[in-house]
């Protein structure tokens, strides 16, 4: 695979589109798509449950404007923001007519072309690899994903049909939906907040008189069929992010200390502020908030590897270079792949 990135084939017509060539990756994808027929669809393992959701993350280069209305005293008037993050919500064999998902039918050729060219787009890491293009995403389907993540609010998108744009890998923008993830596989019915049910049980149970050994019932019971509603939920993570227990910092000095933390020469800050803007544009609180404050079961797989005694930081070979090592041969991609599998069949 590296004598494939390092090629110079895409250099042919002058412009310079990447880092690495990624050629090869639309060659795969079309013959993929060329050489593919119905008969050669096989039936999903049992494990796959039959209206799976998959979701992908994407960062648009275009962004998305968003009409913020606020009054004035000429009338009402429209901040306007850009929207960058991009979400490829596919639902598979899709029955019904929800237009905050793809169809994702392994049957229909057109589904299985979307389907690989969002997958690549997640995965085309800026600069380095080469941005891919959409030319005819619908406007409703924009639309209906911006209603749903910012829960009905009064916000418009001005796009126009179709809508077009440059996608690069969703990490940039948001490269841990587990929010969004644990909305798909948690869904909230259609009811009021907890909080709201609660004061209504009281309100109600004042006016009908009922004892307060009566009302606290009522609230036992919302609050059961509130932690029923939380399904268990399983993160697998094959590059996780934590902290050893002895802490990073554990056997430093504290002049070391302070010239890792306290170092403003110049090129010690301009890495620092790469990373600030990254981690905090992936910081979100409202959504952390919401996640965590429930009582839901909420579990996670990762690898681990030990030699003599040690824990190693990478415990599979392509977590090496912060999850990019996978590129430095199929060997190491392939591990992955089969961890992931072997996972998801035994769950």
């Amino acid at each position: 695979m590296t004598n494939k990135l390092f090629a110079t084939s895409d250099l042919e017509n002058g412009h310079v589109k990447s880092m690495l060539n990624t050629n090869f990756i639309g060659d795969m994808i079309d013959k993929l798509t060329t050489e593919w027929k119905v008969t050669d669809v096989q039936p999903m393992p049992a494990y796959i449950k039959s209206d799976l959701k998959v979701l992908m993350t994407l960062s648009n280069l275009r962004g998305v404007p968003l009409e913020l209305s606020f009054s004035s005293g000429n009338g009402a008037i429209a901040h306007t923001m850009s929207y960058h993050k991009a979400f490829a919500y596919f639902t598979l064999d899709k029955k019904d007519k929800d237009p905050t998902t793809f169809s994702l039918d392994l049957k229909k050729i057109e589904d299985v072309k979307l389907m690989l060219h969002c997958s690549r787009a997640s995965g085309a890491f800026p600069i380095g690899l080469k941005r891919v293009p959409f030319k005819e995403i619908s406007k409703e389907y924009i639309e209906a994903n911006l209603a749903q993540i910012f829960k009905g609010a009064n916000i418009k998108p001005r796009i126009e049909e179709p809508y077009q744009f440059l996608a690069v890998d969703g990490g940039m923008t948001n490269n841990e939906p587990i929010a969004e993830a644990f909305r798909i596989l948690n869904p909230k019915p259609e009811s009021p907040p907890l909080e709201q049910r609660v004061s209504d049980i009281l309100k109600n149970g004042k006016e009908q008189g009922l004892s307060a050994e009566e009302q606290l019932a009522n609230i036992d019971n919302t609050l059961k069929e509130e932690k029923r509603s939380n399904k268990p939920i399983i993160m697998i993570d094959p590059f996780p992010n934590f902290s050893f227990p002895e802490g990073e910092n554990a056997t430093l000095s504290e002049q070391e200390l302070e010239e890792k933390y306290l170092n403003d020469g110049l090129v010690h800050v301009i890495p620092r502020l790469y990373d600030t803007l990254r981690n905090q544009v992936l910081f979100k609180e409202s959504d952390i908030a919401d996640l965590f404050s429930n009582d839901s079961q909420k579990g996670m797989i990762w690898p681990t590897r030990y030699k003599d005694g040690k824990k190693y930081r990478n415990a599979i070979a392509s977590g090496a270079l912060g999850g990019f090592a996978g590129f430095s041969g199929e060997n190491f991609s392939s591990t992955i792949i089969c961890w992931g599998r072997r996972i998801a069949s035994a769950s």
